[in-house]
């Protein structure tokens, strides 16, 4: 399957990685291709470094892996996203990283539905970090990802690449559950960054 990826931070790289590990070719699209930091995205194999607009003319499935104040313009870059499924992996985090940057009456993830209108969006890989995307298993059990939108075959299709990533995937029906996820993400950060557990923890779903 061919993916784009647009951003190349921890997250975009850790996602690709994991991905083309699956047979996945992967189109990073950058602002800048020729910037030597991306090299080793340049140089490896399953992968291409391209623009975010001619990224996206080339697949049916974007991950947006960006810093949220860059989301909008980042969106606004790339064209029609007519019928592509578009993945949010990103958190709306104040920039002086106080909190939530959206009130509880709406999520990151609806409001870039509403700047994507024609896309499918699906709210996934946002609820813990990086290192979790290298490596989600913790002794024999997977970390848990959950997928949330309002088309049920586009969060199938999301699920299945978690669990490429290695995530145990569970499916939620309906975007407005990217509140809740979002702000499960933020219990992460501040377990990570406040409570001294670093990136090595995760959540996990256990079911009977």
């Amino acid at each position: 399957m061919k993916i784009a990826i647009i951003g190349a931070g921890n997250v975009g790289k850790a996602l690709g990685m994991k991905l083309s590990q699956k047979g996945h070719q992967i189109l990073y699209g950058v602002r800048d291709i020729t910037n030597s930091k991306h090299d080793s995205l340049r140089n490896t194999p399953h992968f291409t470094l391209t623009t975010p607009h001619d990224a996206v003319q080339k697949v049916d499935i974007v991950l947006l892996a960006v810093p949220w104040k860059s989301s909008q313009q980042a969106i606004e870059s790339l064209g029609s996203l007519a019928d592509k499924i578009l993945v949010d992996c990103t958190n709306p985090i104040k920039e002086d990283f106080s909190g939530l940057d959206v009130a509880h009456t709406t999520s990151g993830a609806e409001i870039i539905a509403s700047w994507a209108k024609d896309a499918k969006v699906v709210k996934c890989f946002n609820q813990t970090g990086f290192t979790n995307m290298l490596n989600p298993l913790y002794g024999t059990q997977p970390s848990t990802m959950f997928a949330a939108g309002d088309d049920p075959d586009s969060v199938k299709i999301v699920a299945s690449l978690a669990r490429d990533v290695g995530f145990d995937a569970v499916e939620l029906k309906g975007l407005i559950l990217a509140r809740q996820l979002e702000q499960l993400a933020w219990l992460w950060i501040e377990i990570a960054l406040k409570q001294g557990f670093k990136g090595e923890f995760s959540f996990c779903l256990l079911k009977r």
